[in-house]
């Protein structure tokens, strides 16, 4: 669907219509009813995925994220341990490995980085679709506003 991404009615500006504001309202109470994210977690994700995601779940518990959105969260801590692991080689052997070829010894780039760099983007793309970035976040959480204080408002009123 193209078109700019949805924000929660709270956070909108400009001007709109009682209507348009309550039908907004009655469409983000209904991203609640949805069935809540579980705890369990796959056997299949590694060690490092398994202690991100009980890491990130209470924080995600906060926003209004479903048990639909695990298959996108388990992919972000599949990621995330992928990352781990490729920066974990990168500090063991460097960031250039000796190779031997055909034509003798030469240096190339770890593999690694590679792998590290594209984990990291998706790591990234993820992580805004779920609102795990302060740009996502904006679009879904208000920002309160303090109230200035006004002392001649007090003035008056004495």
């Amino acid at each position: 669907m193209a078109g700019r991404k949805k924000k929660l009615t709270d956070t909108l500006q400009g001007n709109r219509s009682k209507d348009e504001l309550a039908e907004r309202k009655q469409a983000e109470e209904e991203l609640y009813q949805f069935k809540p994210i579980t705890s369990d977690i796959p056997a299949w994700l590694d060690t490092a995925g398994k202690k991100e995601y009980k890491r990130i779940l209470p924080l995600l518990e906060e926003l209004p994220i479903a048990d639909l959105d695990k298959s996108l969260i388990l992919l972000y801590c599949s990621h995330y341990a992928t990352f781990i692991k490729a920066n974990q080689d990168i500090k063991k052997n460097g960031i250039t490995i000796e190779h031997v070829g055909a034509y003798g010894k030469y240096m190339k780039k770890n593999p690694a980085v590679e792998i590290a760099n594209a984990a990291s983007k998706e790591i990234k793309s993820i992580a805004s679709s779920l609102g795990m970035s302060i740009d996502s976040r904006m679009r879904i959480v208000t920002p309160e506003v303090k109230e200035e204080q006004d002392d001649f408002a007090e003035l008056a009123r004495r």
